[in-house]
């Protein structure tokens, strides 16, 4: 049996909805960076952010960024973690083409064409199971609690 645990503490937060944009691009939901429109929810985004984790580990490392929209510049003072510079939060601009390219049916099982040699046991049913993790709609998700059951079997 095979057991993963991912954590990335400096944002965890106990409360369900949010407005704050925050994580890293490319596993920011779209929602999250366009935050400043309303509440999200958290628990919704998180499974965005596990999906497109899912890409990356099966297809390779990075293989997202030629996908997504980079800009930013850095920024110092209030922006530093641990001394490093943080980049501005993507724009909204960002957020719609991220928006616009996992809005098409075909974009998650075409991406998943280029899956590594080590994962392509997963290649039957990994593709599927993404494509319910990163609906642009965050209700169209599949709900972590559902995930949390599906995953086991597959495994």
């Amino acid at each position: 049996r095979i057991e993963a645990k991912i954590g990335g503490f400096e944002l965890a937060t106990s409360e369900r909805r949010s407005q704050l944009p925050c994580g890293t691009m490319p596993f920011a939901a779209p929602e999250v960076i366009l935050a400043g429109k309303g509440w999200y929810s958290c628990m919704a985004a998180d499974v965005w952010s596990l999906g497109v984790l899912f890409m990356e580990l099966n297809c390779g490392l990075k293989s997202m960024n030629p996908h997504i929209p980079q800009e930013g510049k850095q920024t110092s003072g209030a922006g530093t973690l641990l001394g490093e510079k943080c980049p501005e939060p993507p724009s909204h601009r960002v957020a719609h083409k991220i928006q616009e390219l996992f809005g098409e049916a075909s974009f998650v099982p075409k991406f998943f064409e280029n899956i590594v040699p080590e994962a392509v046991g997963f290649k039957e049913w990994l593709p599927k199971l993404v494509s319910k993790m990163v609906q642009v709609k965050p209700d169209n998700r599949i709900a972590a609690a559902e995930l949390q059951e599906l995953i086991p079997r597959y495994l």
